[in-house]
C-alpha cells in the first residue's frame, strides 16, 4: 500500500524477451530479463511490471508483428518506456540487442539499441546489464505527482525504492521536503505543486559497486573459460603448481638450456604443444652471456670467471658487481619463463592462472619479478625492456663506490618500481579474446601484429575497431 493507502501502481517500465524455442538462447535471454531488472532495482529506477501483469497484457494486446505486439502490450499497462531483448548468433560469437523504446515523452532521451557479443553465453547478460546500468547511472529521478493534499502537501510515486529518504532535497522545481516515505510513493512540501504534474529530483544512482561486481563476474567467467586453472587445479592446484614451475621446473631446465628450457618448461604449466618465443630465447640468451662474461670482459679477463674464487685481481666494485651479475641468473630465467608463458598464452588463446583477479595477480608479480606483471598481461617486449631498465640500474649501484650516486640510482629504482607495479595494476591485459569479454560495448579497441597472409609470409597488421 501506498502512503495514502491506496494500491500502488505495477511499475512503468516493461520487459519483453523474444523467445526462440531454443534452449541456449531463451536461457540466456531470461538471464538478461532477470539482469535488466536487478538493474533497476540497484539504480532505483525504472520499476519494472512483474511477469503476470505482463502476461495479461500480451494476452489482451493483438498484433501484426512481434514489434506492434510488444508495443500495444505496453501501452496497455500504461508503461512509460518498455525494452526488446533479441538473441542471435553472429560470426562466432553470441550476441544479444536490447533496444529501448520510450512510450512517454519525459524518456525520449533513453531511446537506443545497445548490442552485446560474447564467445561465452555465460557473459552476455552480465554485460547486458553493464550497459543498462550505464544508461541509468545518469538518470535523475523523476516523479509522478499523485496527488495534492489538503494542505498544500503532494503525494508522489517514487519512494524508498527509488532512494529517497525523509529530509531535503534539488529538483527541477526548487528545494522540497520529504515529509512521508513508503517503499514506492512519498509526500513532499516546500513548493507549490498545485499546476505541475511531475517533478524531478537532482540525484542520480550510485552504482560503483554494482559495475566492479559485474566487471569481476565477467572476467571471472572469461578466466574459468580460457584459463588453465582447472588442469593445475587437478595436478594439485594453480598456485602450488606455479610456484613449482618457476622456481624448480624452469631453473632446472634453464640451468641446462638457457632461454630454450624455459620454452620446455611450459608444458608444466598446462600448455601443449607450445609455440617457441624465438625474441625471447634470444633475449635470455644474450643475458646469459652478459651475466657470466661482463666481469671478465671489463677486466681484459683477469679476474677468475667465478666470483666466489679469490683473485687478487678483483677490485671491491667488480667483485660486488660479479655476485650481482650470478645472484641474479635465477630472476632472467624467471623473465625467460614468463616471456615463454605469455607468448604462448597469446598464441593459444588461453589465460595464465589465478586471472579473474589479474590486476592483483600482476601487481603481485612486478613487486618480485621486474617486468613480471607486464609479461602476466602479455605485453612481452614492455616486460623485457622493464627488467633491462631495472636490472641496469641494480647493476650500477652494486657497481658504483660513490655513496651518492648509488642512493640516486636506488632511487630511482625505487620509483621505476613503483611506476611498474602501478602500471602492472591498471593496464588492461592485451589478450585480445579476453578484451573482447571484458570491454565494454562503446570502447575502442586497438590491435596490431604480425600474422600470415595466403601465402605463409609474415605481414604487419593494424586494427581500429569500435563497437555501437
Amino acid at each position: 500500500m501506498g502512503v495514502n493507502g491506496q494500491s500502488l501502481k505495477a511499475g512503468d517500465f516493461v520487459i519483453f524477451a523474444s523467445f526462440t524455442g531454443n534452449s541456449l538462447y531463451d536461457e540466456i535471454l531470461s538471464a538478461s530479463e532477470n539482469a535488466l531488472a536487478n538493474t533497476c532495482n540497484a539504480a532505483g529506477r525504472l520499476v519494472p511490471i512483474e511477469f503476470h501483469y505482463k502476461k495479461t497484457a500480451i494476452e489482451k494486446s493483438n498484433g501484426s508483428d512481434a514489434d506492434t505486439l510488444y508495443m500495444n502490450a505496453a501501452q496497455y499497462l500504461n508503461a512509460k518506456i518498455y525494452a526488446v531483448l533479441t538473441a542471435y548468433y553472429e560470426n562466432g560469437d553470441y550476441a544479444l540487442k536490447l533496444k529501448l523504446i520510450p512510450i512517454k515523452d519525459d524518456y525520449n532521451d533513453l531511446k537506443r539499441e545497445v548490442i552485446v557479443y560474447s564467445k561465452i553465453p555465460a557473459n552476455i547478460h552480465l554485460k547486458a546489464a553493464r550497459e543498462f546500468a550505464k544508461i541509468l547511472k545518469t538518470l535523475h529521478l523523476k516523479s509522478d505527482i499523485i496527488k495534492i493534499l489538503s494542505n498544500g502537501s503532494a503525494i508522489i510515486n517514487t519512494g524508498q525504492w527509488h532512494g529517497l529518504e525523509t529530509g531535503k532535497y534539488n529538483t527541477n522545481l526548487g528545494t522540497v521536503e520529504i515529509k512521508n516515505v513508503s517503499r514506492y510513493e512519498s509526500i513532499i512540501t516546500g513548493i507549490d505543486l498545485g499546476k505541475v504534474n511531475s517533478i524531478e529530483f537532482k540525484v542520480l544512482p550510485n552504482l560503483k559497486s554494482y559495475l566492479k561486481k559485474i566487471d569481476y563476474d565477467i572476467a571471472e567467467n572469461s578466466a574459468k573459460t580460457y584459463s588453465v586453472d582447472e588442469v593445475l587445479d587437478k595436478k594439485g592446484g594453480r598456485i602450488k603448481k606455479s610456484i613449482n614451475g618457476i622456481c624448480v621446473i624452469n631453473m632446472g631446465a634453464s640451468a641446462c638450456l638457457p632461454g630454450y628450457g624455459s620454452f620446455l618448461s611450459i608444458e608444466y604449466m598446462g600448455i601443449e604443444k607450445g609455440a617457441v618465443d624465438y625474441e625471447g630465447i634470444f633475449i635470455t640468451s644474450a643475458l646469459m652471456i652478459t651475466h657470466a662474461g661482463l666481469v671478465p670482459f671489463m677486466t681484459d679477463f683477469k679476474v677468475n670467471f667465478f666470483p666466489w674464487v679469490k683473485d687478487s685481481d678483483r677490485t671491491e666494485q667488480i667483485k660486488r658487481l660479479n655476485y650481482f651479475m650470478w645472484c641474479t641468473i635465477p630472476l632472467t630465467f624467471t623473465a625467460s619463463f614468463f616471456s615463454q608463458l605469455s607468448y604462448n598464452y597469446t598464441a593459444k588463446n588461453i589465460l595464465p592462472p589465478q586471472f579473474e583477479n589479474y590486476n592483483t595477480s600482476a601487481a603481485v608479480l612486478s613487486i618480485f619479478v621486474p617486468g613480471g606483471g607486464m609479461f602476466y598481461k602479455g605485453y612481452r617486449l614492455t616486460g623485457w625492456s622493464i627488467y633491462l631498465s631495472e636490472m641496469t640500474i641494480a647493476g650500477l649501484s652494486a657497481y658504483t663506490d660513490d655513496k651518492k650516486n648509488r642512493n640516486i640510482l636506488l632511487g630511482s629504482l625505487a620509483a621505476l618500481k613503483c611506476i611498474e607495479i602501478a602500471a602492472s595494476y591498471i593496464i588492461t591485459p592485451s589478450y585480445s579474446f579476453f578484451k573482447k569479454e571484458i570491454t565494454h560495448s562503446d570502447n575502442i579497441n586497438f590491435f596490431a601484429g604480425l600474422n600470415k597472409d595466403h601465402n605463409n609470409d609474415k605481414e604487419f597488421t593494424a586494427a581500429i575497431s569500435l563497437s555501437f
